[in-house]
């Protein structure tokens, strides 16, 4: 599988699904705490905030969800965002892009899981955050995917 292939599309929230589209018209579904459990097993980097210059500025949570940001709603995420742990890396998938055609198929970071983090981060001033850096293939060969009669269970 060429990682220049894959496109994500959709993380929904309840439960936390990621659906990565393939070429072919193939979609994988994992869930997000089987990608957790994966990616505790791997080695966190410490990398520049500036790397993630180009998200900062993208829609993370409300195009995704439907949800209008009320002033309620961001103060929400808010203190959300402000009770992360650090500790905890961020989650990037790298080498794949996105429907609207950002992204560099070589090497490009879409994040898949530490929005809340990314905001504690750009809010409280730190210049490094924790990474774990993944691919499609990696979830193919470590993770269980999940079929669409399986998600009606949850």
């Amino acid at each position: 599988m060429n990682e220049s292939d894959v496109c994500i599309r959709q993380v929904d929230v309840n439960p936390p699904v990621v659906k990565l589209h393939m070429t072919g018209n193939t979609t994988r579904r994992y869930l997000m705490t089987k990608i957790h459990e994966y990616v505790n097993q791997k080695p966190a980097s410490l990398v520049d905030l500036a790397k993630f210059e180009n998200m900062v500025d993208k829609d993370h949570w409300f195009s995704k969800t439907g949800r209008k940001p009320t002033l309620r709603i961001l103060a929400e995420e808010y203190v959300r965002a402000m009770n992360t742990d650090l500790e905890c890396p961020i989650t990037i998938l790298k080498g794949t892009f996105l429907p609207d055609g950002t992204g560099s198929p070589y090497g490009a970071w879409v994040l898949l899981d530490g929005t809340h983090r990314l905001v504690k981060c750009l809010v409280t001033g730190r210049d490094k955050v924790k990474v774990v850096e993944v691919t499609a293939d990696e979830l193919l060969m470590h993770v269980a995917q999940i079929d669409r009669e399986s998600l009606r269970s949850l």
